[in-house]
């Protein structure tokens, strides 16, 4: 055999390996799993479908763990353990997981004046028991609640690993950056094996990955418009699905820290950030904003964009 047909032969070999493998390689991959009080969608493009089940069951021990840490609705979750036996004034040390979300929690509440605000948890406790008893909660009550309430009263030592509350009766809720939270978490177990074409979802939070094989974006529907996205956040907050009526009046489940009430007209937006914790907690800070408040917000910060 020549040298030429021996070459020629050694490069079609070559190139019939390597488009097998990238065919391989575009091999899609879904999988679902119900967590915090939710549906978590998890979809990703592996050659080995082995090693895709795998990572599902990584992602799915993972998300796991963080509710266990971050519930509310758990009276075993480490949160809920925190907030009942927490005296004020004393540190405790709490779990990395916790600290770090709740470190960030304290970082968008001071960037966002507050609006958004991981102590209302009284205020979700009164509203909640509103809706099971369908009635709307009394003004003494609310104003109660708010008594403590106010992320100023939260501190953290964080060479320590530790948190106090400078109130008595202080109770956290992670509800409005804990799904983005994880989602950020599953996203890190993928890139760190590689796994990079990557679309994860939870309720109206959404994180993008590179786009699939093939593809220059993940196309993905926001509010009735087809947007061409990859490697961000995605949040949408509003009363479409989650609300509470009362009398016949409708009321967002977001609540305003400074009122102790949620909106009563029908109301949703969606806010595109670098990742999905950003894109979780911003979304519902600017959904309390009125026009003016979400102008300047937006025009301060144009790495956030809105789509509505």
């Amino acid at each position: 055999m020549t040298a030429r047909r021996l070459y020629s032969l050694f490069v079609t070999v070559f190139l019939f390996f390597f488009f097998s493998h990238s065919s391989a390689a575009q091999t899609r991959h879904e999988f679902i799993h119900l967590q915090m009080g939710t549906q978590f969608r998890l979809v990703f493009y592996e050659a080995d479908s082995t090693k895709a089940q795998q990572l599902a069951g990584s992602c799915w021990k993972r998300l796991d763990e963080l509710n266990l840490v971050m519930s509310d609705y758990r009276s075993d979750s480490e949160i809920m353990q925190l907030c009942t036996q927490a005296k004020a004034n004393e540190w405790y040390t709490v779990s990395e997981d916790l600290f770090n979300v709740i470190a960030e929690s304290q970082r968008a509440a001071k960037f966002s004046n507050g609006l958004f605000d991981i102590t209302i948890s009284p205020l979700t406790k009164l509203w909640r028991r509103a809706r099971r008893k369908g009635a709307l909660p009394t003004k003494n009550q609310v104003d109660l609640a708010r008594q403590n309430i106010g992320y100023p009263f939260v501190e953290l030592n964080t060479a320590s690993q530790c948190i106090r509350f400078l109130k008595p009766n202080m109770r956290l809720d992670l509800g409005g950056i804990g799904k983005g939270f994880a989602l950020d978490e599953l996203m890190e177990i993928l890139k760190n094996e590689n796994v990079r074409s990557v679309l994860i979802e939870a309720g109206g939070s959404i994180l993008l990955g590179d786009s699939p094989p093939e593809a220059d974006s993940w196309k993905i529907n926001i509010s009735e418009k087809e947007c061409h996205l990859s490697n961000c956040g995605i949040s949408t907050s509003g009363d479409r699905f989650q609300y509470i009526e009362i009398s016949g009046k409708r009321y967002a489940h977001i609540l305003d820290p400074c009122t102790g009430l949620g909106f009563h007209k029908p109301h949703e937006i969606t806010i595109i950030t670098p990742n999905a914790t950003t894109a979780d907690w911003v979304s519902t800070a600017v959904y309390l904003m009125d026009e003016k408040e979400l102008s300047d917000f937006l025009q301060k910060h144009p790495e956030f964009q809105l789509i509505r």
